[in-house]
């Protein structure tokens, strides 16, 4: 059995899923790390705008994504660099949707993805541990590249709305 796949982790700009402005993408054929790739883009038009809620937890910033191509310029490099590997995400609902979503804003048709989720193996594989796990708190400039494969993710409480930042 061949253990290939592409993890994928998305960062987004404020609240909506379709809001993407980084993604981390980690290539494993055979087991073996063999690429990693980290991805800046200017979210869909209309979906840009930054809550400084979404920037405290990943540093990135409207100034960071500037000049970046939006997520409909980003994406064949992101399905390229997957090369029909399965996508691999720690809630793949999440990094999955962030797809379909935006896809959706930028009129684009999704792609057909194969993916499995991390956060559902290991709910079915520890099924007698506590369902809330706490990681590693994301600090200021952050990189989705930067967290180890399957790390759990420290859960963050909703503060009141945000101030907004517009690219």
């Amino acid at each position: 059995m061949s253990l290939s796949y592409c993890a994928i982790d998305f960062e987004t700009a404020n609240w909506f899923r379709g809001s993407p402005c980084a993604v981390g993408l980690v290539k494993v054929v055979d087991g073996a790390v063999v690429d990693a790739r980290r991805y800046l883009m200017r979210p869909p038009k209309g979906y840009d705008e930054f809550d400084e809620f979404n920037i405290s937890l990943h540093g990135i910033t409207p100034e960071m994504v500037r000049h970046e191509p939006r997520f409909a310029q980003r994406l064949p490099e992101i399905l390229a660099f997957a090369d029909g590997l399965p996508f691999v995400a720690h809630n793949a609902a999440f990094d999955i949707g962030v797809i379909r979503d935006a896809c959706d804003v930028s009129d684009l048709v999704w792609p057909r993805l194969s993916y499995a989720c991390t956060l559902v193996l290991s709910r079915v594989t520890w099924a007698s541990c506590p369902t809330r796990f706490r990681g590693s708190p994301r600090q200021p400039g952050y990189r989705s590249t930067d967290v180890p494969i399957g790390q759990f993710e420290r859960r963050w409480e909703r503060s009141p709305p945000p101030e907004r930042s517009r690219l």
